[in-house]
């Protein structure tokens, strides 16, 4: 064996050149002095480490993509859940053409308690009775939601496509003739227990339910009102010698006209009886009607309203009495809203004073001698019409249950989405040889049953 570098002969147990001291390496049989490691190839170097930032970097870029990529997974879950009832107006009008009521679609098992399955799903109150119904057609999944009125005895279904309401349908009681069974109405299916059951001959039939038909939505009118040839306005009908309301079969012109002016924007409350000591001042109220009467047909009820009634931009505004920031002033003849106050709604003369005070403190009002005078365009909304339900009298007061409806938009003279239902009682009032309907009561609780007027009470 030789030394690589000096050439010199070595033994093979040599660890070192005798000659130059260079470490002697043994050869493997598979080496060569070619592949041997040269003396400064730093072949006696410690090893390095195996790159450990390289791995660390590498580690780093993966958790990043999978950060980014869980992120985007939720984002797009959240994006989805939110906007899982979304619904373009196309989508919408597309889901309405296609719309089959459940009972026209499927078939069930009527003799079940719960007749759900895979096409369509119930759920119930706590009455048995159906609260919801959801099922697919048409490719579009659709849910009946069912209200029911106790009261009006009156089921409405809602159905919806995507949480929008797309068709409104109201059932009565009445048609539902079976009582804790599956039946179908109108395409739907309902089921009522026993006690919402009523027929002709159940002797446990309520009393005022015997004595009255549903009318309209809601209302209750006696059962004579369609059979009666003449009404019975002047005769009153007593029991204990109380005057019991009854049935007029056809609505006066007149009332109609005065439900349409004066109940369409009465107060919620107004009872004459105690108008003053309740605060309900039916001065401001009269006032601020007066600007939506002049805007309306000028169809007028009453001496001079309207005629003296003007909106004056310059001339009234300079006796207001606050900063009127350049806005007009509605004028209206004193003699005649005092008038109205005390003949048509019974206020005591004495009242007026106190309501006029207090509006004036409001800053809602100013008068003089001649006017009552208000800013800007009074507080009245005239898109509004009104539709009387029950009509009934005593002999001596009448009484009026009511709904006031929004404006069809199509059709201005047609009743649109029902607003509210108001109750009054009305007296007829004879006053320089002419006939006056004259308001006693309004409230927005209309009673099941008209009882008694009492102007005493």
């Amino acid at each position: 064996m030789k030394c690589q570098k000096c050439g010199a002969e070595l033994n093979d147990a040599a660890k070192f050149c005798g000659v130059c001291g260079t470490p002697v390496m043994n050869v493997q049989p598979n080496q060569t002095a070619a592949n041997l490691p040269q003396p400064n190839s730093g072949y006696l170097q410690q090893p390095q480490p195996d790159q450990p930032k390289k791995k660390k970097k590498t580690k780093a870029i993966v958790i990043s993509v999978i950060a980014v990529i869980l992120i985007a997974a939720i984002v797009t879950g959240l994006i989805l859940f939110f906007n899982r009832d979304t619904v373009s107006a196309a989508e919408l009008e597309e889901a309405k053409k296609q719309f089959v009521p459940p009972a026209e679609a499927f078939e069930i098992d009527t003799s079940l308690d719960d007749p759900s399955n895979e096409q369509i799903k119930f759920t119930f109150d706590g009455e048995s009775r159906i609260a919801s119904c959801a099922y697919e057609v048409n490719g579009k999944a659709y849910e009946v939601n069912y209200g029911y009125d106790d009261l009006s005895e009156i089921l409405t279904l809602e159905t919806t496509f995507k949480k929008h309401v797309i068709k409104t349908e109201k059932i009565e009681y009445s048609r539902i003739t079976e009582p804790d069974v599956f039946r179908p109405v109108d395409g739907y299916y309902v089921r009522l227990p026993e006690k919402y059951i009523h027929s002709s001959g159940d002797s446990a039939e309520p009393e005022a339910q015997k004595e009255t038909q549903r009318f309209g939505i809601g209302r209750v009118i006696p059962s004579d009102h369609t059979e009666a040839t003449s009404a019975p306005e002047t005769q009153a009908a007593t029991t204990g010698g109380q005057h019991e309301p009854q049935a007029i079969p056809e609505i006066p012109e007149d009332l109609e006209s005065f439900v349409n002016r004066y109940g369409l924007y009465c107060a919620k409350d107004y009872d004459c009886r105690h108008a003053v000591e309740n605060d309900q001042n039916i001065l401001s109220y009269i006032v601020n009607l007066h600007s939506c009467v002049e805007m309306m047909s000028g169809n007028n009820l009453y001496p001079g309203e309207g005629v003296t009634t003007s909106f004056s931009p310059d001339e009234a505004v300079k006796s207001c009495p606050w900063d009127s920031h350049g806005t007009g002033a509605w004028t209206f003849d004193r003699q005649e809203v005092e008038w109205i106050c005390t003949n048509i709604f019974h206020l005591p003369e004495s009242a007026i004073d106190t309501f006029y005070q207090k509006a004036y403190d409001e800053q809602k009002m100013w008068r003089d001698d001649d006017y009552y005078y208000i800013l800007g365009l009074g507080k009245g909304d005239p898109m509004a019409l009104t539709g009387i339900n029950r009509f009934q009298t005593d002999g001596v007061y009448y009484h009026v249950d009511y709904t006031v409806y929004e404006m069809n938009a199509q059709d201005m003279t047609q009743k649109g989405k029902e607003i509210a239902s108001h109750y009054m009682v009305l007296e007829k009032k004879s006053i320089d040889g002419k006939e006056y309907w004259t308001m006693l009561y309004h409230s927005d609780d209309v009673p099941y049953v008209f009882e008694p007027f009492d102007i005493n009470g």
